[in-house]
């Protein structure tokens, strides 16, 4: 999922500017605002995304309705958010804003560990119930959420803030195990104007590759190393996690 963050960044360029006098919100000043270098610099740390986190009311009229999908699903993964049933999330849809929510769905079928299986209906409920969706699911959801969403269902991970440490955990664990991992990025390399997506992959030691899945910009070859997936760079990284074997904790 892509989710388009101009109108949010309108409205934090306002809040900015108003306590700014020599600002005036026009055009171009918007314009300025959300080249890079800018908005990014801003825009960055998990304070800002909480700030949009809402909880949807009517989460168990969804909850029902997206149940009514899933036999649709036939326990596949999810490969294009937009060919898969079209879960309603808050205001939304899957196709539109659902790629946390594909993410952290494949990233526990990925695992392997029946006893973390979730339906996706009901991974939406908790995070329109919890307030893990933002602007009631207009904007997607809280990438820094999914730490939550494991912690609150006692699912272990490890989350990453840097895109250096991800990187090092992900070429380590390849030379010993099968690892499975969720990572979001900001779509156009540093511009935070092209909004974000969320994807779940796992590194194999068995196949010395890195299977992606729902990159719905294009179809991902399997990778040799986590430097090949071009779309996520130390500029564009946001937040990832491991959803390893055992033990939770922050790296």
């Amino acid at each position: 999922m892509k989710k388009i963050l101009l109108v949010f960044l309108a409205v934090v360029f306002l809040m900015l500017s108003s306590s700014i006098s020599a600002y005036a919100l026009n055009d171009n000043a918007v314009e300025s605002f959300l080249q890079p270098g800018n908005a990014e610099n801003v825009i960055t740390g998990p304070g800002w995304f909480a700030a949009l986190r809402t909880v949807y009311n009517n989460y168990q009229a969804h909850l029902t309705y997206n149940t009514s999908l899933e036999a649709s699903m036939s326990n596949s993964m999810i490969n294009n958010q937009w060919t898969c049933p079209q879960f309603l999330i808050g205001n939304s849809t899957m196709g539109e804003v659902g790629c946390e929510i594909a993410a952290v769905y494949n990233a526990l079928r990925l695992r392997g560990k029946s006893a973390w299986y979730r339906n996706v209906a009901d991974i939406i409920c908790t995070f329109e119930r919890d307030g893990y969706i933002m602007n009631n699911g207009t904007w997607g959801s809280d990438p820094y959420a999914i730490g939550d969403y494991f912690g609150a269902e006692s699912i272990s991970y490890l989350q990453y803030t840097d895109y250096t440490s991800m990187k090092n955990r992900v070429q380590s664990t390849m030379n010993s195990s099968d690892q499975v991992y969720i990572v979001s990025y900001w779509v156009n390399g540093n511009s935070i104007a092209g909004g974000l997506h969320t994807v779940a992959f796992v590194a194999s030691h068995s196949a010395g590759k890195i299977y992606c899945y729902n990159e719905v910009e294009s179809y991902q070859a399997p990778m040799d190393s986590f430097e090949d997936y071009q779309c996520v760079s130390e500029d564009s990284f946001i937040v990832g996690y491991c959803i390893p074997n055992t033990g939770r904790s922050v790296d």
